[in-house]
């Protein structure tokens, strides 16, 4: 697909209000923060602070503030011209300078524009240095170009988002971290999660597109629904078996099954004790998500890391909060569990499930939510059961289930269960795979398929036990087939022969 917003024309008259080249962007950002606090200042000192208020909603108000902030940009472009050394200044004409200026002040900056078009369903702001937005065919990253009008100052960029919802009387802050809201103006869904729950102290917001358009019959009939091209998401299997060792925790064939799994976005739960290499292997899973995918991280205490490089890539971390003094703000686990439903992730990763956050994440993949990653301190499979119903029980869930009632619920909503062991020798290792049927048995257990076997009696070798007929669906949804394990299997046990 290409970019929607390259042709477009409030897009295109974005562009040409910056003109901005990609070699100057962020010399010339800088330049329009400094301006954008030059004007600030000029428009408290020149008009009367009722007018001030009225800026957003009345004509005359906002055409007064234009003017000086036009006034300001023509006085600084002759500064400019006489000392180039003050760095770049933005190109072109006063009037588009000042309303890009006016934009970044008194608006949402470069997302008033992607607000504008139809095809954007999601806008995410995840840092200083990203936007993304999602269309029907999943996530892109907003080009470099528009992105001058963002502050690299957080404060700056949070006040420009409490300043949209201003008028609802709320606000947030480092006391007030998770805000949920409407915006007044379009009534477009906003999410905001700031310091200290968010990486870094960077205000990350989520914005859910209101579309007031009705459809009829006719749309349905006529205009087909976009789908993601499933050649884009599908990842092909890599085949390792060239480098395999036998003392290695995985097969090529394992290696290929999880590729396969977090590709069709299933839930997996990873159990263990305390110690056994959970979090690594979670982050292992992570790195698998397609990177046109957005991926929202919870932990206690952070020690994840998905996606390398020096921007989030649509991938944003939050941490749990407890409050160091009386007074201080508490931010658990099981609210940082349903304000990420809100941030439209493709896939959560929650780094522990230890307490009522466990019915918040079961009610989110019973109502669709799947690509779900994390982790349970559990020695088996038996355990997982007792533990979750332990869990809801907990306040604030309080939910008082059966053990029976909570095996359907675990059972229909995980995909695959990994059982981690570490024995007295210290050997780490995965004991089983396990993929669920959907189904519970007589003893009010879900019921398990053993995909891979492992353990001492196997040397440690995951071997492939049996073709998990309750996955095949979900694999060949995009476009992966059991098959091609079973090929690497017996390609490595050939090798292995010779």
């Amino acid at each position: 697909m290409d970019n929607p917003l390259s042709a477009s024309p409030p897009m295109q008259r974005f562009i040409k209000i910056a003109g901005i080249d990609h070699a100057q962007s962020l010399t010339r950002t800088e330049v329009i923060e400094d301006l954008s606090n030059q004007c600030i200042e000029e428009i408290r000192k020149k008009l009367p602070t009722d007018t001030q208020r009225k800026i957003g909603q009345e004509e005359d108000a906002r055409r007064r503030a234009l003017e000086i902030i036009q006034g300001v940009v023509q006085q600084e472009h002759k500064n400019y011209l006489a000392n180039p050394a003050l760095g770049d200044f933005p190109d072109g004409e006063s009037e588009a300078i000042a309303l890009t200026i006016y934009q970044a002040i008194y608006s949402l900056g470069p997302i008033d524009n992607l607000l504008e078009h139809d095809e954007i369903e999601d806008i995410a702001v995840n840092g200083p240095n990203e936007i993304c937005y999602r269309t029907p065919e999943g996530w892109r990253r907003v080009d470099d170009i528009l992105m001058q009008g963002m502050s690299r100052d957080p404060q700056a960029e949070l006040n420009r988002f409490n300043r949209a919802i201003a008028e609802l009387g709320i606000m947030a802050g480092p006391q007030n971290p998770i805000v949920s809201a409407r915006l007044p103006k379009g009534g477009h869904r906003i999410s905001i999660v700031t310091a200290p729950v968010s990486r870094d102290f960077w205000p990350c917001v989520v914005i859910r597109k209101h579309r007031p358009r009705s459809f009829t019959l006719e749309n349905f009939v006529s205009a087909p629904q976009k789908a993601k091209d499933m050649q884009l998401i599908r990842q092909e299997l890599k085949d390792l078996t060239a480098i395999w060792h036998k003392d290695a925790i995985f097969t090529p064939a394992v290696a290929a099954f999880f590729q396969m799994a977090i590709a069709a976005g299933l839930n997996i739960l990873v159990l263990g004790r305390t110690g056994v290499g959970k979090t690594a292997f979670l982050s292992m899973l992570g790195s698998l998500i397609p990177p046109d995918r957005r991926v929202l991280v919870i932990e206690d205490t952070r020690e994840l890391n998905l996606r390398a490089g020096d921007v989030p890539n649509n991938c944003v971390y939050y941490t749990t909060v407890r409050s160091q003094a009386e007074g201080g703000i508490n931010v658990e686990m099981h609210e940082l569990v349903k304000m990420a439903l809100r941030q439209r992730p493709d896939h959560l990763v929650l780094g522990e499930a230890r307490g009522p956050e466990m019915w918040d994440l079961l009610n989110a993949m019973m109502t669709g939510h799947d690509g779900n990653l994390t982790s349970l301190h559990a020695l088996d499979e038996k355990e997982v059961v007792k533990r979750a119903q332990y869990m809801i029980r907990l306040p604030p869930a309080e939910i008082d289930l059966s053990l029976r009632q909570v095996s359907e619920l675990v059972a229909s909503t995980f995909h695959i269960f990994v059982t981690y062991l570490m024995p007295a020798n210290g050997r780490r290792h995965i004991a089983r795979i396990s993929a669920l049927t959907g189904e519970v048995g007589t003893d009010d257990r879900p019921i398990l398929e053993t995909v891979f076997q492992g353990g001492a009696d196997n040397a440690h070798i995951l071997e492939l036990n049996a073709s998990p007929t309750a996955l095949e669906r979900h694999f060949n949804r995009v476009g992966f087939g059991f098959s091609e394990v079973i090929k690497l299997e017996q390609k490595r046990k050939e090798l292995g022969a010779s």
